[in-house]
This record gives C-alpha cells, structure tokens and sequence, in this order.
C-alpha cells in the first residue's frame, strides 16, 4: 500500500532544457529535502514559475517509498 505525503515547496529550480541525455524536471525545496518531478508537461514549469512569483503555495506530493521523486504537483492561489 503506498501512502502519500505532501509539503509546501520554499524554492524551486526549473531544468525546461537538460543537458542532452537527462530529462526535463522540476526540483522543488519541500521541509530541508529536495524532491523532483521528471518529465513535467510543458505548462507546468510555466504553472510553478507564476506561483512563485504571485506567492501561491506549490505542494508537491509523494509517496513514502520514493520520498525524493514527486508524483504531481498542485498550485493553490490564496
């Protein structure tokens, strides 16, 4: 059974364009830890970006088997 966790990401660090051979990803700061989503459609680097930017929360969400690799990412806007 996998349980899932989420946290209120601090900083965020947006890789859109790897060095060849590593994929696109998304590194969020959540509790000291860095966690990462591989792979994210375009528009959410855009969607994070802007949420930072208008201090939304970003919340990454997880699974306590693989705490470090994010399985989404929701932006709340209050």
């Amino acid at each position: 059974m996998q349980t899932h966790q989420a946290g209120v990401a601090t900083a965020y660090i947006a890789v859109p364009q790897p060095l060849q051979g590593h994929p696109q990803a998304i590194y969020l700061l959540i509790g000291g830890q860095v966690r990462v989503l591989t792979h994210p459609v375009p528009s959410t680097f855009d969607l994070v970006q802007e949420a930072f930017a208008y201090r939304h929360k970003v919340i990454g969400i997880w699974d306590q088997q693989t705490p470090h690799i994010l399985r989404g990412i929701h932006v709340r806007n209050f």
